[in-house]
C-alpha cells in the first residue's frame, strides 16, 4: 500500500531537508532514486524515493540500499547528478491533499525545482525550470507531455486526486509505534514487505523448478515402463534365438 497524503506530510515533518544538501545520488533499480542528504544541524541521511505502483513513498532509510550493487549510470541520476548534486534545498512542500512533494534547490546560480509525485502507477520525478518548463523526468511520457521541453502542470483538473475534495479528508494515518519514528517505521513495514516478497517470489521459483523436474520425471518414467512392456517376452525370445543359433547349421 503506498503512502496517503497525511503520512507523506508526517514523513516531511520528521525531515529536515530545507537547508540540507544533497551530497549524491544514486539509483539502485529503475524505480528507485536515493539521495544522500547533509543537514548542518542533524546530520547525514539517505532519503528514499520509490516509484513502485503498489507501494510508491519517500522516507529516510538505514537498510544500506546505497551499498548495493547499483544500476548502470542510468539518463536521468545522470542529469540529477549534474543538475542538483552537491546543490541544496531550499524549500520543501506538499500541496494540501496532495502526494506531491515539492523540492526548490539551488547549485551555483541553477534553481531547479524537483516534483515528486507518488500517484503509484502514474508516478515520477520531474524537473524543472522556475518557468515550469521540464528538463528531465524518470519516466519519459509523451502522451502526457511530460518531456523534456514542456510545460509542467503538476496537477491536473481531471486527476483522481481532484474529482473530490471530500475525498482528500478520509485518509487516515496508519497506527503510530510509540518507540520510532514514523520515518523508520515505514521504512520496516516496507522491509518487511519486500522479504515476504522476495519470499514468495523464491517459492514461486522453487515450484516451477519442482514442477519441471517432475515433468522430466515422469517422462523418463513413461519411457522406461514402455521399455519394461517390450521386454516382457524376452526370456521367450532368448530361448527361440538361442535354439536358432545352435541350428544355425541346418
Amino acid at each position: 500500500m503506498s503512502l496517503n497524503w497525511k503520512e507523506i506530510d508526517l514523513i516531511l515533518e520528521e525531515l529536515e531537508l530545507p537547508g540540507a544538501y544533497i551530497q549524491k545520488i544514486v539509483q539502485p533499480d529503475f524505480q528507485t532514486l536515493i539521495f544522500n542528504i547533509y543537514h548542518p544541524a542533524s546530520g547525514r541521511f539517505p532519503l528514499l524515493i520509490s516509484l513502485e505502483p503498489a507501494s510508491s513513498r519517500l522516507h529516510s532509510t538505514t537498510i544500506g540500499k546505497t551499498e548495493k550493487k547499483q544500476l548502470k549510470l542510468q539518463r536521468f541520476a545522470q542529469f540529477l547528478r549534474s543538475r542538483i548534486q552537491g546543490g541544496r534545498i531550499l524549500e520543501c512542500s506538499q500541496p494540501e491533499g496532495e502526494r506531491i512533494i515539492v523540492m526548490k534547490i539551488r547549485k551555483a546560480e541553477e534553481l531547479t525545482l524537483l516534483y515528486i509525485r507518488l500517484w503509484g502507477g502514474a508516478g515520477n520525478v520531474i524537473a524543472t525550470d522556475t518557468n515550469g518548463v521540464i528538463l528531465d523526468a524518470l519516466f519519459r511520457r509523451p502522451a502526457k507531455k511530460e518531456v523534456s521541453g514542456q510545460e509542467f502542470i503538476p496537477i491536473l483538473p481531471s486527476s483522481p486526486q481532484k474529482n473530490s475534495q471530500s475525498k482528500k479528508y478520509i485518509y487516515e494515518i496508519r497506527h503510530r509505534a510509540d518507540d520510532i519514528s514514523f520515518n523508520r517505521q515505514i521504512e520496516e513495514a516496507y522491509s518487511r514487505r519486500d522479504r515476504n516478497v522476495d519470499l514468495e517470489k523464491l517459492l514461486q521459483t522453487a515450484e516451477k523448478v519442482f514442477q519441471n523436474q517432475m515433468e522430466k520425471l515422469n517422462l523418463s518414467l513413461s519411457k522406461l515402463c514402455e521399455r519394461l512392456r517390450n521386454s516382457e517376452q524376452f526370456e521367450q525370445y532368448k530361448s527361440t534365438a538361442d535354439l536358432l543359433a545352435a541350428n544355425a547349421h541346418t
